[in-house]
């Protein structure tokens, strides 16, 4: 929870901000040069006093939060494309997109971390990876076949995905994993399935060795699946979690976190579910006549399976910018109930 001095000071800063968020969206010609209020530039000392306390928030135990962000767009048209705009309270934000930053991003990143304390992730996604590859096979033309195996492709770009952590200086990594149940492969099946996760993982494995102590590691996928012979990569892992991300119901992300429980790591676990995208034709942000997360907030502020949930995360959350009257309503709703302020 926040500290009760942390409270007093978003109050004072709310204040402002209203007027500042009335104000701010609106497109201005070029050619004018307007100076908005601002708690920063009304109130230096406040503002600094709020941001020591938001830093000082991290440290405290509270269910972390982490917002995955779409930094496509390069040339920012809206306040949804800045980084900076995030709820304060997001503890964690990983870039969808994370190779090709613009100063602009940069400069954004640094500004997150340093003021607000924020951390910032990217994803490394091994079924992307076998999806890539699947699709040079395929589409090779037939005179000139791919003819790269799997896990030379997969170390080429592995390696090159890793590279991209010290390139532009982030926090840490979100490796994405499914895998599939071994019990029932034949022998030629499960020696090629152990290979190729054994190559993806030892390789995860031996970059944390030689750079644990730079960066923070985060699992998501299906931590059931993962060979007992790769589980140090779930032992690195600061939260382990269970992708509710084409779930539907609350129910079956319980169902989910009950398969994926594993005893030893029962005080890091965490969901992830779709936030509120512009695609709107995509149902997965819904479970059923409620966003996923409003529901999943209250479903995961409360134990379950016997499990106090380490963190939730969020998809696509630049979606939820967009409000009549808040922006980021649904993710600071969201927020709001996993910490509420003290009273």
């Amino acid at each position: 929870m926040m500290k009760n001095i942390y409270i007093k000071t978003v109050l004072a800063f709310s204040a402002v901000a209203l007027l500042h968020t009335s104000c701010s969206d609106w497109t201005e010609p070029e050619s004018l040069s307007m100076d908005y209020a601002t708690i920063e530039t009304q109130n230096p000392g406040l503002y600094e006093n709020y941001l020591k306390d938001l830093r000082e928030y991290r440290t405290t135990e509270h269910q972390l939060v982490y917002a995955w962000f779409d930094n496509s767009e390069k040339v920012p048209y809206s306040r949804a494309h800045h980084l900076v705009d995030l709820p304060d309270s997001i503890d964690v934000v990983g870039l969808i997109y994370p190779d090709g930053l613009t100063n602009m991003e940069m400069n954004e990143i640094k500004e997150i971390r340093e003021k607000k304390g924020m951390k910032v992730i990217y994803t490394v996604d091994y079924d992307k990876i076998k999806t890539a590859y699947n699709d040079k096979v395929l589409n090779a033309p037939e005179e000139e076949p791919f003819s790269k195996e799997f896990r030379s492709f997969l170390t080429d770009s592995l390696q090159y995905a890793l590279s991209v952590a010290g390139k532009y200086g982030y926090d840490g990594i979100c490796i994405n994993y499914t895998g599939k149940s071994s019990l029932h492969m034949d022998e030629t099946e499960l020696k090629e399935y152990k290979e190729n996760e054994n190559c993806f993982m030892k390789i995860v494995a031996d970059w944390l060795e030689r750079n644990g102590d730079k960066y923070s590691l985060v699992f998501q996928g299906t931590p059931q699946n993962v060979l007992s012979e790769n589980a140090v990569v779930l032992d690195k892992s600061d939260v382990i979690f269970i992708s509710g991300l084409q779930a539907s119901s609350t129910s079956e992300l319980t169902s989910m976190l009950t398969m994926g429980y594993i005893e030893k790591y029962k005080e890091r676990y965490g969901v992830t579910v779709v936030g509120v995208p512009l695609n709107t034709s995509d149902k997965h942000y819904m479970f059923g006549d409620e966003l996923a997360v409003n529901a999943v907030a209250e479903w995961a502020s409360v134990p379950q399976i016997g499990l106090n949930l380490r963190a939730v995360g969020a998809y696509d959350v630049s979606g939820d910018y967009f409000a009549a009257d808040s922006n980021y309503k649904n993710i600071r709703n969201m927020i709001n109930i996993l910490n509420p302020s003290i009273k």
